[in-house]
């Protein structure tokens, strides 16, 4: 926002998909994590620490190829 742009290179994690109102989504965010996504939490981080690795490393088109895909979430 600060830099009045959408044409700014950054990582985005998203929020999974939970099937939610509009309404509930506040709360949904801001609860705390459960057992299950505590699990998924820590293997979004590695992958996002990775994906900063390889930006830095190889440039962020190379990235991106990488690491923009969606990724299964283990259910246990």
């Amino acid at each position: 926002e600060q830099v009045g742009s959408e044409e700014v290179p950054r990582l985005r994690v998203g929020i999974g998909t939970a099937q939610v109102k509009a309404e509930e989504l506040t709360p949904f965010v801001l609860d705390r994590f459960s057992a299950l996504e505590k699990k998924r939490l820590e293997r979004g981080l590695e992958a996002a620490v990775e994906a900063c690795e390889a930006w830095m490393i190889h440039g962020m088109h190379t990235a991106m190829n990488r690491f923009n895909r969606r990724v299964e979430c283990p259910t246990s």
